[in-house]
């Protein structure tokens, strides 16, 4: 179980190539019940049908994959199907029950303890939300003191900044995730990633040239890490991000590629700071 849980956090910090990578995974494995777990995950909210039947699909093949329950339930509370969401948090119980009697081991009992609590609070809400008596609780002044405080404290985030800036792009505000994406060039200018936001902005902005730029830019950084085998957070996928950036670059007019291609591009674009220091 602790497995499933490294791999979703290691692909959430992936939000906007998440699914590519899966689908990619899933050509040469379609029966892993973990990437298709996965994939009911990252779907849900936007394809609530598919990733309800994904999730019944893992849980019918792993009756013991209480995880596959969660996510039955998660998606029967996003489309207000709150009976059928209570009756898969019952699920969620019976399961980690049977796993508490096989277990050994103390540290996994109190996991599973704590997740049997957090499925009895969730059908309480449930319920009280069918018989119309769910009320809000008010979050605390000390609480929204304590989220200011964080938001102030990781404001220059790379996560958090990328987070918005995808949010702000997805609202058609792309001044305004434009200046996100250059002040992530500016915070993290041995990193791709501000460069892979800003290729992408310019691209929809249809400013090819500088849509262009950026993506060589974020391939050349990429490459160099790879060159000089520095550990990321991402160490592993370096080339599947390689592979991203080329697959938005088909997406510029065919036409419009063929005179940029033509162009030479020159390595002065990466950061000096990194030439000169070399790998971080």
């Amino acid at each position: 179980m602790k497995k499933r849980d490294k791999l979703s956090e290691d692909f959430l910090r992936n939000p906007k190539i998440i699914l590519k990578t899966i689908d990619r995974s899933l050509k040469n494995y379609p029966n892993d019940l973990g990437l298709l777990w996965l994939k009911s995950v990252q779907i849900q909210g936007k394809d609530n049908k598919e990733a309800l039947r994904l999730a019944e699909y893992v849980a019918e093949k792993d009756p013991n994959d209480f995880y596959a329950f969660q996510q039955i339930a998660d998606v029967h509370r996003e489309t207000r199907s709150y009976r059928k969401a209570i009756n898969a948090n019952r699920k969620v119980i019976e399961v980690l029950k049977g796993l508490i009697a096989c277990d050994k081991s103390r540290k996994q009992i109190k996991y599973h303890e704590s997740e049997i609590r957090d499925a009895r609070k969730k059908i309480k809400e449930f319920e009280s939300r069918l018989a119309g008596t769910y009320k809000e609780k008010p979050m605390s002044k000390e609480f929204l003191a304590m989220r200011r405080a964080n938001r102030k404290k990781h404001k220059n985030d790379l996560s958090n900044l990328r987070y918005e800036s995808w949010g702000l792009e997805e609202k058609g505000k792309l001044k305004e995730s434009m200046k996100l994406a250059e002040r992530m060039i500016s915070l993290y200018e041995d990193l791709p990633y501000g460069y892979m936001q800003a290729g992408d902005l310019y691209k929809i902005m249809k400013k090819y040239d500088l849509a262009y730029d950026y993506y060589q830019r974020a391939i050349h950084l990429i490459k160099m890490h790879i060159a000089w085998k520095t550990k990321t957070n991402y160490e592993g996928e370096l080339e599947d991000l390689i592979q991203d950036i080329k697959n938005e670059i088909k997406e510029i007019p065919a036409q419009e590629l063929k005179k940029l291609k033509s162009r030479k591009f020159s390595s002065c674009l990466v950061p000096i700071s990194m030439i000169n220091s070399g790998p971080f």
